[in-house]
């Protein structure tokens, strides 16, 4: 019995000292891991940083496009440091995140004087349209979202900017499915379908519907949408022009 017990504890040291040395190889494997993820969160960082710069000045230029002058476009960085993280950063200590090292946020002034502040926060749902129209037409080729929907995106605009928005809608619409809500005849003209919402009231009860429209349900409709209720030859003869290949594809 003493010398079954022997061997069982010489069995026991044994497989000690293998966990011992395999526990050695795990903590080398994980150091190693750690390195390699360090190097690759500076560098996501350091490139987004870069980036960015570019992004400012290339927005700034679609949104003047956009009738937007005077706007001012910034990105902010924020670096949080962590005791318990592995990522020395700018002398900080930091833990890695499944999307890089710290947080990004958009920063809008939307007149001249105004210190740049979060765009969540300040601007109006017209101007936040008009910027992720900017946004999506600058990276439209890089961006995965199947899908767009822009609403007021035609606030305070009109004439040449709002075909003007018409044409960055309809270049985004290249690579993905967009859906926009305006009242502007120069913009819904630029689409490949035209959808109508109607309210109608029955009994006490308001219901809303909406239909896709036919070529010349279109063209009354654009007619209406450029001069009210009075229907003239003239606007339906513009009204066609605008749905004219070339007019829409907006070439000029």
């Amino acid at each position: 019995e003493i010398l079954n017990r022997r061997d069982q504890i010489a069995e026991e040291l044994q497989q000690l000292a293998s966990n011992e040395e395999n526990m050695k190889a795990l903590e080398e494997k994980l150091k190693q891991k750690e390195e390699t993820i360090s190097k690759l969160a500076i560098k996501l960082a350091e490139k987004r940083e870069a980036t960015a710069k570019n992004l400012t000045s290339s927005i700034e230029k679609e949104l003047r496009e956009l009738s937007m002058g005077n706007v001012r476009f910034g990105v902010r960085f924020d670096y949080p440091s962590n005791p318990d993280g592995f990522i020395l950063f700018r002398k900080e200590k930091m833990k890695a995140t499944p999307t890089g090292l710290g947080t990004l946020e958009f920063l809008f002034s939307p007149n001249p004087g105004e210190e740049l502040r979060p765009l969540a926060k300040i601007a109006s749902g017209g101007e936040i349209s008009r910027v992720m129209l900017a946004l999506k037409s600058i990276l439209n080729d890089q961006d995965t979202i199947p899908v767009m929907i822009f609403d007021e995106v035609d606030t305070g605009i009109g004439g040449s900017v709002a075909e003007k928005v018409g044409v960055k809608l309809k270049k985004v619409a290249k690579a993905k499915q967009v859906f926009c809500i305006t009242h502007l005849p120069q913009i819904a003209g630029m689409a490949s379908s035209h959808f109508r919402i109607e309210k109608q009231i029955k009994g006490k009860r308001t219901r809303s519907s909406i239909r896709q429209l036919e070529y010349e349900e279109r063209v009354e409709e654009l007619a209406r949408m450029s001069s009210g209720e009075n229907i003239t030859d003239a606007s339906l003869e513009h009204a066609r022009e605008m749905l004219r290949p070339d007019q829409a594809a907006g070439s000029n």
